[in-house]
């Protein structure tokens, strides 16, 4: 089910929208609302239920920098030639994209020789770490290493699995009925974005160079949203479709919260520094 502007609209301005309740990403919502995933995600992630997966005490000389260099060189042959590029101008591009590369694991590493708590996140010593740019103009996803806040339960699987077939809008509509929000800090969780970071902190990482989306790691959600689609009809069938009573309510948004409890747990399992689309099942 594709995010036309009309099916933003429709989803982003109503009563349910205005109580807390989303099930999309939607730029108009940086900054200041419930709705704001980097914002809901970063808080989170500074306390104590979160804290200790980013929190480790390093030094760079703990980095595999040869390991960080093959990698380099993989991530570039991955690249291909652009149209009307000739073999000189790609050479150049790969040359300059692996130069880049190098120059991060450089720059992103070296704070740790001054200080082994240079990439914690909470840190009065470092308060710019991780804080989304738009609420500093300073902070940022490079800061302190290349990171993305990421839905674990992505929006395209909700659209998928829920939202897709006979009446996925209706279904859709109900999810937002029982004010779950797929935005909140339950569904976010910060993932480095290269691989060195990841093995030094116990992390998978989120969409490595080269991969633009993760639909190996979206599709394990689909048992458990098919579930939660098959509820929503049920209600659809019962001929009040406008209405969940308490328990429904409690129920499904409940289940939501549940699954990205259970990704969280599959992810930290993960062997460190794979892609998450390595996750096979949940």
């Amino acid at each position: 089910m594709a995010q036309s502007a009309e099916h933003i609209t429709q989803m982003t301005k109503n009563d349910l929208h205005d109580k807390g309740a989303c099930i999309l990403r939607h730029e108009s919502a940086r900054k200041s609302s419930p709705c704001d995933y980097q914002w809901n995600g970063y808080q989170l992630s500074r306390t104590a239920a979160r804290s200790g997966m980013y929190n480790k005490p390093l030094r760079r000389s703990w980095i595999d920098r040869d390991k960080a260099d093959r990698e380099i060189f993989d991530a570039a042959t991955r690249k291909e030639r652009r149209s009307g590029e000739t073999s000189g101008e790609l050479g150049l591009r790969l040359r300059d994209f692996i130069k880049k590369y190098r120059h991060s694991v450089r720059y992103t590493s070296r704070v740790l020789d001054r200080d082994p708590k240079a990439w914690f996140i909470g840190e009065p010593t470092h308060p710019k770490n991780f804080v989304p740019k738009a609420h500093d103009p300073e902070g940022g996803m490079h800061r302190p290493y290349y990171h993305n806040w990421h839905h674990m339960i992505p929006n395209g699987a909700i659209n998928e699995y829920i939202g897709g077939g006979p009446d996925g809008a209706k279904r859709l509509f109900l999810l937002m009925t029982s004010l779950y929000n797929m935005n909140c800090g339950q569904n976010i969780v910060l993932l480095p974005k290269e691989s060195f970071v990841g093995r030094v902190l116990g992390l998978p990482i989120h969409c490595p160079y080269g991969q633009m989306s993760h639909p190996t790691y979206s599709q394990t959600c689909e048992k458990h949203l098919r579930r939660i689609a098959a509820q929503l009809k049920k209600v659809l069938a019962s001929g009040n479709p406008h209405k969940l009573n308490d328990e429904n309510v409690t129920q499904i948004k409940k289940a939501m919260n549940l699954l990205s409890d259970k990704l969280l747990a599959a992810l930290k399992a993960m062997p460190p520094g794979v892609s998450l689309d390595e996750l096979e099942s949940i």
